[in-house]
């Protein structure tokens, strides 16, 4: 490998590891004010944060204890994932090749259920809005 091929993938592998960082964190983040919201009594608040195009009035109700149980399951697999694509990020950043997988592994992949239900599914916006 040149040397300018050599930093031409040093810069792309910083780049993507500053996008892996900030996915890490928004999710990490997520799942947190999800968990939250839910232990605090505002589960109505948790899923309109998941579901932004559903009306706030329409998801006030008093939810059973297990659907409280099941969107906290959600934040703390939204937790974890971004915990573990964040650290992935910090090896990526120094040329990691399995923390390169195993980031595009679990971010990639942890996503796609909200993008075939929820978003596809017309309940949120698409995300450059």
């Amino acid at each position: 490998m040149t040397a300018a091929t050599e930093r031409r993938a040093n810069v792309l592998l910083r780049i993507s590891a500053v996008l892996w960082v900030i996915w890490g964190l928004v999710h990490l983040l997520a799942g947190v004010m999800t968990v939250k919201g839910v232990v605090t009594g505002r589960t109505a608040e948790a899923f309109h944060a998941i579901t932004s195009k559903v009306e706030l009035s329409t998801l006030e109700l008093d939810y059973p204890d297990a659907v409280g149980a099941v969107l906290c399951q959600h934040g703390f697999n939204l937790g974890w994932a971004g915990l573990v694509t964040f650290v992935c990020a910090l090896l990526v950043w120094r040329a990691n090749r399995s923390a390169v997988y195993l980031a595009c592994l679990v971010g990639g992949l942890f996503d796609l259920g909200d993008f075939v239900f929820i978003d596809l599914g017309g309940f949120a916006p698409p995300r450059a809005q």
